[in-house]
C-alpha cells in the first residue's frame, strides 16, 4: 500500500505558495500524496528526469535510495488550455528536491521543466 508520512514534508499551504510563485494555479489539495523511494540506480528515463532537475538547480543523485514525499497537483492555468496537466513536487525533510510538470498523468509520461526557477 501507499504510506503517507506528513512529518517528512512541508505543509500543503507552503507547497501551494511554492507553486503559485512558479506561476501555476493548482487545485487546492494534491491529487496524489505518496511516499516514494528514489532509485539507488537510475534508469535511462530517470537519468533524463534528473537532467530536468539539474537545469533547475536541483539534483536527485545525492538522494539515491532515500525516501521522499511526492505531491501531484492539477494545474488549472496551463497556457495550452489542457486540463490534465500535473505539477509534481518531491519533498524530503521539508526541502524541495524535485519539481516537474507533465501533460499526461501516466507514469511513463514525459516530464518538463517548471519555470521560473526561483527556488
Amino acid at each position: 500500500g501507499v504510506t503517507v508520512c506528513l512529518r517528512k514534508a512541508m505543509p500543503n499551504e507552503e507547497r501551494l505558495t511554492l507553486l503559485t510563485a512558479l506561476g501555476w494555479d493548482v487545485s487546492g489539495q494534491p491529487a496524489e500524496e505518496v511516499e516514494v523511494r528514489i532509485p539507488s540506480e537510475f534508469s535511462e528515463v530517470y537519468e533524463k528526469y534528473n537532467l530536468i532537475q539539474k537545469e533547475q538547480g536541483l539534483n536527485l543523485e545525492k538522494h539515491r535510495g532515500e525516501k521522499a514525499m511526492r505531491y501531484t497537483y492539477q494545474i488549472v492555468n496551463h497556457p495550452s488550455g489542457e486540463t490534465n496537466v500535473r505539477a509534481t513536487l518531491l519533498i524530503r525533510n521539508n526541502k524541495l528536491i524535485s519539481k516537474a510538470q507533465r501533460t499526461n498523468p501516466q507514469p511513463s509520461a514525459l516530464f518538463h521543466l517548471i519555470k521560473p526557477t526561483c527556488f
